[in-house]
């Protein structure tokens, strides 16, 4: 099945940009299917962040995974502190420093996703404005591990939950040893 945009502007760069993006990790995706058997969005946010950086270099864009910057301190994010940007990426106009979470949520409740958006949105106001030219808060929810009712259910909630955010997209199975995926993603304006 092919990637589906819940939400978001396809007028924007954005758009354009992380569409193109996530086309090429749901090939990647659907390699990792036919070749390995296995969903590399199954297990966790590090595997996850991976492909997307394999991704993104097969889209044709930059992008860098885990490096060092200097960010906004938790306590008080006016002093500075040493820490990492879980992913960077970069096309020609503009460059985007990611802060994701991720969820294998036995089920996929309101209140999971909101605490995972909020988590990824801490983490993303923490990043300086001179890391990238925005910073996105990026939730990777993975149905993997669900089926019957309660994957249908988490299905419909995640679609419906989409509304609520700047950009998301679906990624259905691709094949028999792949699960659903749905990304989410809201720039960080201040």
């Amino acid at each position: 099945m092919a990637l589906k945009l819940l939400s978001g502007d396809r007028r924007t760069t954005e758009y354009k940009s992380w569409n193109a993006w996530l086309k090429a990790a749901s090939k990647l995706v659907a390699q990792f299917d036919e070749d390995l058997e296995d969903d590399p969005f199954a297990y966790n946010e590090t595997a996850s962040v991976s492909l997307l950086a394999a991704a993104a270099a097969k889209a044709g864009y930059l992008g860098i995974a885990e490096f060092s910057t200097v960010k906004g301190h938790k306590a008080d994010r006016r002093r500075a502190a040493n820490g990492r940007c879980d992913f960077w990426m970069t096309d020609v106009d503009r460059s985007w420093g990611f802060e994701f979470k991720q969820l294998r949520p036995d089920y996929a409740s309101d209140a999971l996703w909101l605490t995972g958006m909020d988590g990824a949105r801490a983490c993303a106001r923490r990043l300086r404005s001179s890391a990238a030219d925005l910073r996105v808060a990026g939730l990777i929810v993975s149905l993997y591990w669900q089926e019957g009712a309660v994957l249908q259910q988490s299905r419909e909630n995640l679609r419906r939950l989409a509304r609520e955010c700047d950009y998301a997209w679906e990624l259905p199975a691709s094949g028999e040893h792949t699960g659903d995926t749905f990304f989410f993603f809201e720039p960080i304006r201040r």
